[in-house]
């Protein structure tokens, strides 16, 4: 009895100490070495991200590089003179009127991973503005081709600046179009441009457009058809036909009475006396034809009108 008792005694110990042994292990090896390796896991990922970044830095300075070396200045009062010149440029080269250019105070735009500088060390970097906003205005008329020729250049500008709002109005029937265009250009506080030059103003000639202010086009009437002139009257008739001493003779009267005699060869109102003839009941009928065309010719009986046919 007391040998099955020692036996389930010693058991349980070897138990309690095969567990102690394993809480131990856990509690000072194994679970200290995860908790280890899960920081090492994410030193090592924010390294990696590091290097990344690092790697990307290069092509990221030359992006803002190009964007900030066509800048306008490095100062406010620097981008705000260069801002009003040369959008009075633009507008001149547009041939619009009634130019009328304004800026505004600057606006600070901050970092967007100002939360991330948390540190002391950094605060400079949190507290440094990105860059500076500087909104400006310009409202000017003009013809439709103008106006958007003075748009299409302000976009076409090779420093950095965004259009915020275009309002156009038409006047005199849309025959004239006020525009005011508000716009934002950028700048880095004390970083300057590179110095090269401008480009100068090329305006846009927008052809397929049509104002969209002039009244709707009305095609003129179309004229009335020509209505066919009534044939005057004929101003002569053949009175008489025959042959006089053997030469063949028309007399001939117009409406007013006057008398006239035509031998072989005469002409009178573009008909030239050819010859007499005589028809089926052996009447005498005098042949004439077109003064400028001998071919075609034509019989008149006595009594009927001298009518070119």
């Amino acid at each position: 009895m007391m040998s099955r008792n020692r036996i389930i005694i010693i058991g349980v110990s070897a138990i309690s100490i095969i567990l102690m042994i394993l809480w131990a292990w856990s509690a000072w090896v194994s679970g200290p070495a995860a908790v280890l390796g899960k920081r090492i896991s994410a030193e090592r990922a924010s390294f990696d991200r590091r290097n990344s970044d690092l790697d990307k830095a290069e092509a990221i300075e030359q992006r803002i590089a190009a964007i900030t070396s066509h800048t306008l200045g490095g100062t406010t009062e620097a981008v705000d003179h260069a801002l009003r010149s040369r959008l009075a440029a633009l507008a001149e080269s547009a041939q619009v009127t009634d130019v009328s250019v304004s800026t505004s105070s600057p606006i600070t735009v901050d970092t967007p991973g100002k939360s991330a500088f948390r540190s002391r060390s950094v605060r400079e970097l949190r507290d440094e503005p990105d860059f500076m906003l500087v909104p400006a205005s310009i409202s000017a008329s003009g013809t439709w081709p103008q106006v958007t020729g003075l748009i299409d250049a302000i976009r076409a500008e090779p420093w950095p600046h965004k259009i915020v709002r275009v309002r156009l109005a038409q006047r005199d029937d849309g025959k004239r179009i006020e525009a005011t265009v508000q716009l934002q250009t950028l700048f880095v506080p004390g970083l300057l441009p590179d110095g090269g030059e401008i480009r100068p103003v090329q305006l846009a000639v927008r052809l397929n457009q049509v104002n969209p202010f002039a009244p709707p086009y009305v095609p003129p009437p179309k004229p009335p058809p020509d209505t066919p002139r009534p044939t005057p009257p004929p101003n002569w008739r053949v009175t008489m036909i025959g042959t006089v001493e053997g030469e063949p003779e028309v007399l001939l009267v117009d409406r007013k009475g006057k008398r006239t005699r035509l031998t072989i060869g005469q002409t009178l109102v573009g008909c030239t006396f050819v010859q007499v003839e005589r028809d089926a009941d052996g009447i005498d009928i005098a042949r004439f034809a077109v003064a400028d065309n001998a071919e075609k010719t034509w019989l008149v009986a006595p009594g009927g009108a001298l009518r070119r046919p």
